[in-house]
This record gives structure tokens, C-alpha cells and sequence, in this order.
């Protein structure tokens, strides 16, 4: 990574308060290490509850009532963490923008998709005629076939894929600098999924912008992401240049997850899924927090946290205690690119 990137995140650490008097809380987001330069794509993988919401929001100055932050979140050199609203508010939407999963809670139902945009354009002063064009401009942009028409179409009238499409507009309407889309495609059909990636790495391309792409499948980050960083159970357990993960998995929960996604060869399309649930990050427990369910675990693995160590002079880090792990053959990147499309 460059010594200017535009996002980076240093242990950062969410804890849940405790609600009695003398409870220290639960820790669900643990020491977090992440960078990102402007016109790269990070992937961020894990399964549901793994913390890569609690990330997302952290940078984006969201965390829900009862969440504290600890560490450092920087952007663009400016520290993020423990800033009032007024100050975030600024920045939130015109330099970070974000995308959920569910399109349709990010858009006003009662408003019709133009005027919202529009809304969304003149908060920068823009006049309401040219905001109103830019607007029509943006849903050409992001792919709508017809602009003109979605502009005048309220959110429910349209499907999901085309209101994710609206969101997305929605979103860069201010040119920011960084996009954070939390699980953007989950909710869609494999051939909207495709799209919709295609979409954002279209977008990052030609706008110079950065994206963090959240998701439970590292298939679907296969395709655009620069960088990935592997979450399980609150904590990044591998990191590093997207091509080395797939191709060279250093921990056996990534190799799990590529082992996982859906591929073309095999007997019925689908290689091994992980065994068992991951236990919640809140749960204290020693040792390496996956051992429970890898089948490569020693005793120590039981006992000893693993640090996440140096793989490779390419920005490749593994928390693993059999380290260099030579997992079995998994297949690579292009595969997992082919079995989405």
C-alpha cells in the first residue's frame, strides 16, 4: 500500500456497553487493521456476524447507541472517530458514500426517484434545473435504460435490481471520494448480481473513487476486488493483495470460504462447505477462535491467539500458528469469475 492511502483503519476495536453496573461489555469488532487508495477496490469477506457491518459503520460515524469505538479511523489524513454529527455530517455523503442491501430503505418511498436525486445534487449549490438534469444523467450512468422515465417513477414501481441501481445513484450523487457498499447484491438474481458489480467496478474506474466492497461470498468480490481482507468472528484473520487470497489462501478459513462458493467442476457444483457455526465475537474464548471448526487445529490452537503475521513481501498477512499452511488444491480467481456469470 501506498504511503498516502485514503482510507486507514488501525485497531479498531467496537465493544457493546454493558448494561449493569461493573459489566466491561462484549468486544465485537477487535482490533481491525485496513488501507485503501483512491481508485482501488478492498473486498471485505466473512460470514453473517463476523463484523464487517460494525467496520462500515464505524467509518461511516454510524455506530448504533450503546457501540463504542476505539483506535483510529483516517480518511484521507483526517481522523473520523469521536467526531460529533455536525462534524461528520459534511463529510458523510459528499467525500463516504454508501450502499446497503436493501435499496429500498435508502430511498424516501413517498418521493419520486428524480426529485430525491435532485434534492441530493443541490446540496452543493447546484441550481434546481441543472439538478434535475443531473439527475436524469446519473440513472443513465448507472444503467437504467430509460432515465427519464425512472426519474419519474416512485422507488416501489421499480424492481430490485433497478432500485439498487437508484441507490447507487443516489450515492455518488456528490462525487465522493469513497463508496462503501455493504452486501449490495445479495438480495438480486446471479445475473443482476453481475451487473451490479460490473456497475461499481465501472463507476470506481471512471471516477477515481475507492471502494469497499462488503459480502459473505468471496465469489462475488472475485471479480473487482484490488485488495481482500478475510473476517471471522470480529477479527481480519488474512489480508492482502486479492490475486495471492485466491490463488494462495494462508488461512484455512479462507480457504474454507473458497471451498465454499459455487464452481463449475465437481460432482454437484459445490465444493465442502464449512462445518459448524462461528462462535459470536461477544463470547470470550481462547485460542484462535476458528480452531473449533478447522481440521487443521494443533493444541496450541486452543490455547494462543495467533498474531496476524507476514506472508509474503506483497502485503500478504495470515493470523495462523502453522503458517506457511499449504492448503489443498482450490481452484483461483478466474474460475471463481467464470462460475458468477
Amino acid at each position: 500500500m501506498s504511503g498516502e492511502a485514503l482510507v486507514r483503519v488501525a485497531g479498531l476495536t467496537v465493544t457493546a456497553r454493558g448494561r449493569r453496573r461493573g459489566d466491561d461489555g462484549a468486544t465485537i469488532v477487535r482490533d481491525v487493521e485496513l488501507e485503501l487508495d483512491r481508485g482501488k477496490t478492498l473486498g471485505v469477506v466473512g460470514e453473517s456476524g463476523s463484523g464487517k457491518s460494525t467496520v462500515a459503520l464505524s467509518i461511516l460515524g454510524l455506530l448504533g447507541p450503546g457501540l463504542h469505538a476505539e483506535g483510529s479511523v483516517a480518511f484521507d489524513g483526517r481522523e473520523l472517530l469521536h467526531r460529533s454529527e455536525p462534524e461528520l455530517r459534511p463529510i458523510r455523503g459528499a467525500e463516504i458514500g454508501a450502499v446497503f442491501q436493501n435499496p429500498f430503505r435508502s430511498l424516501n418511498p413517498s418521493l419520486r426517484v428524480g426529485v430525491q436525486i435532485r434534492e441530493t445534487v443541490m446540496l452543493d449549490g447546484h441550481e434546481r434545473r441543472a439538478a434535475e438534469q443531473t439527475a436524469i444523467e446519473l440513472l443513465g450512468q448507472v444503467g437504467l435504460p430509460d432515465p427519464e422515465r425512472a426519474a419519474a417513477s416512485y422507488p416501489h414501481t421499480l424492481s430490485g435490481g433497478m432500485q439498487q441501481r437508484v441507490a447507487i445513484a443516489l450515492s455518488i450523487a456528490r462525487d465522493p471520494r469513497l463508496l462503501i457498499a455493504d452486501e449490495p447484491t445479495t438480495a438480486l438474481d446471479v445475473r443482476v448480481q453481475a451487473q451490479i458489480l460490473e456497475l461499481l467496478a465501472r463507476l470506481v474506474r471512471e471516477r477515481d473513487m475507492a471502494l469497499i466492497l462488503i459480502s459473505h461470498d468471496l465469489g462475488v468480490v472475485a471479480s473487482v476486488a484490488d485488495r481482500i481482507a478475510v473476517m471471522y468472528s470480529g477479527r481480519v484473520v488474512e489480508s492482502g493483495p486479492a490475486a495471492d487470497v485466491f490463488r494462495s489462501a494462508a488461512h484455512p478459513y479462507s480457504h474454507a470460504l473458497l471451498e465454499s462458493a459455487p464452481r463449475l467442476r465437481g460432482p454437484h457444483g459445490l465444493a465442502a462447505s464449512l462445518r459448524g457455526s462461528a462462535t459470536p465475537p461477544s463470547v470470550p474464548m481462547d485460542g484462535c477462535r476458528f480452531a473449533p471448526r478447522c481440521t487443521f487445529a494443533v493444541p496450541r490452537c486452543s490455547t494462543n491467539e495467533p498474531p496476524l503475521e507476514v506472508v509474503d513481501d506483497r502485503g500478504h498477512r495470515a493470523a495462523c500458528w502453522e503458517l506457511p499452511w499449504t492448503p489443498t488444491a482450490h481452484g483461483d480467481a478466474a474460475e471463481l469469475r467464470k462460475s458468477r456469470s
